[in-house]
């Protein structure tokens, strides 16, 4: 099977090491570019994106609002159709947002390997949420740092995929939750995807 129309997208390489390994063993040809840490250098990097009439997989990981993650269970995964910029001083009421974006953007190019996947709304910031009280009105959401920076790129695919792998609960300790459950979160991403290689081409 080969496509070289498939595009795959992440902030780190080994956030899609695993499935870049699974694309390759099974001969599905791919393009991985590597956006950065972090919604600065996610907006930088943008220019390197060449996005229309590709098949796009966005792949990453986010903190979830409220319970604690069951460290023994299998990763969650999530997608989206719906991203905002979000950042904390806004939920709090100590800043606002200038006019344009304080509108969610709208993903209506979803696949239909996103849509088997739970959808939340994608909270970006240009930092991590340590409060956990900071948890913003909308319900069934998600904190992730990237994906509003290359949003508006991302519309121009002929198909996207969004997975975000749930590794932490927003808060203090997110980040030394994220350590643990980032590779464990590749790895749930890429057994996914194998599970479903076929509708990489619909």
């Amino acid at each position: 099977m080969k496509n070289k129309n498939i595009i795959v997208i992440s902030a780190a390489q080994f956030e899609v090491m695993p499935l870049l390994e699974v694309l390759e063993e099974h001969n599905i040809s791919a393009k991985h570019i590597e956006i950065g840490i972090g919604p600065i250098n996610a907006a930088a990097n943008r220019s390197l994106l060449d996005l229309k009439e590709k098949r796009v997989l966005f792949v990453g990981t986010c903190g979830k609002f409220g319970k604690q993650i069951d460290t023994n269970s299998p990763i969650d995964l999530v997608s989206s159709s719906i991203c905002k910029w979000s950042p904390p001083s806004t939920r709090t009421g100590q800043s606002e947002l200038i006019e344009g974006i304080e509108n969610p953007i709208i993903f209506d190019n979803l696949s239909p390997i996103s849509l088997q996947l739970p959808q939340k709304t994608v909270l970006c910031s240009p930092s991590v949420t340590i409060d956990p009280n900071l948890a913003p009105e909308e319900k069934d959401c998600v904190e992730n740092m990237e994906l509003y920076s290359i949003a508006q790129e991302l519309k121009k695919a002929a198909s996207l995929t969004i997975i975000l792998g749930i590794t932490n609960v927003v808060g203090k300790t997110g980040r030394e939750e994220w350590r643990l459950n980032y590779m464990k979160a590749a790895s749930c991403t890429a057994n996914f995807i194998r599970g479903r290689l076929s509708l990489l081409n619909d």
